[in-house]
Formats: structure tokens, sequence, C-alpha cells
């Protein structure tokens, strides 16, 4: 708009009749008041561009920052969730349920654990969860060796896992 009033005024005065010498400076002035425009209007486009482009890097590093802490914190949840997932799962596998382990046990202390296996071995039922699971991992160990049962028993306890060991102890101290 201020460049058209510029403009407008040199023609203005150039066509008015003033002298050569008039109309030539005016003319210069007008040419001269358009290149200031011209140029202050680069500067602006300049500044604008500048700050456009800081305002945008601004924001894609405030984004990447948002998208990278949400990550984060998926994951974390993610993995509590597996956690508890295979919490449950271990718990409710079959075959590693302390009643079904203690199947392989019963042909030798009875069903309820009121039998001394093979006439030697304490009864099993009435003992706490913490005794057996011990006896239970020394016999794995093979430092357990009360009553000459202790290789027959390393043999049978082998291939429990500590949890294995933990619920079939926890079985037992239920039967009564």
């Amino acid at each position: 708009m201020y460049k058209n009033g510029l403009w407008l005024a040199g023609v203005v005065l150039i066509l008015s009749g003033c002298g050569e010498d008039t109309q030539k400076t005016a003319a210069e002035a007008t040419v001269k008041s358009m290149e200031q425009t011209e140029k202050s209007a680069k500067d602006v486009t300049s500044v604008t561009k500048n700050t456009a482009t800081k305002l945008a890097k601004e924001a894609t590093d405030a984004a990447t920052k948002a998208v990278e802490s949400v990550k984060e914190s998926a994951t974390e949840t993610l993995q509590e969730a597996k956690e508890k997932i295979s919490t449950v799962v271990v718990a409710q596998t079959p075959g590693d349920t302390g009643e079904k382990l203690y199947v392989k046990c019963a042909g030798c202390h009875g069903p309820s654990g009121k039998k001394h296996a093979l006439g030697r071995s304490k009864v099993l039922a009435g003992q706490s969860a913490s005794e057996l699971a011990d006896k239970l991992k020394a016999y794995k160990e093979g430092t357990r060796n009360v009553t000459g049962m202790g290789n027959l028993m390393q043999g049978q306890v082998s291939t429990l896992s500590k949890n294995d060991i933990l619920a079939l102890a926890e079985y037992i101290s239920t039967l009564k």
C-alpha cells in the first residue's frame, strides 16, 4: 500500500507540469522509495522465515521428546505386564502345580503323605512347607542322605525347578 502511494505521488508530480528537474528528482525519489520498500519486504520475509524455521525446530524437538517419553513409559508398562503374566502362567501351567507334581511322590509316600517310603523315611504329612522345600533342595543338590535314600531322591527331584520345589513343598504341607 505504501509502495502504491509513493508511485501515485510520483505520477502526480510528473503530470502536474513541474519543471524537468523537479520531475527527475520526483522520479528518482519514487524509485529510491520503491527500492527501500523492496529491501524492507525482503528483510521482513527473511526474519519471518528464520522465525518460522526456529519455531518448527522447537516444535519438532518437543514432539520427539514427548514420543520418546511415551515409548519409555509404554515399554516399562509392557515389561511389568509381561512379568505379571509370566507369574500367572507359571502358577497355572499344568504339571507345575504341587498336586500334579506329588503324583510322582505318592507311589512311595502314599496319596496322603502318611506312608513311610520303603519303610525308612519320615512321614511327609504334617511337615512345614519351608522344611520340605529345604529337604527337597538338599536332595536335588545331593547333600542329603539321612536314611540311605539320597541317591534315589536325587533322581526323583533332579528335574524339578525352584518353583516346582516350592509348589510341591507347599502342597505336601497341606496334607494332614
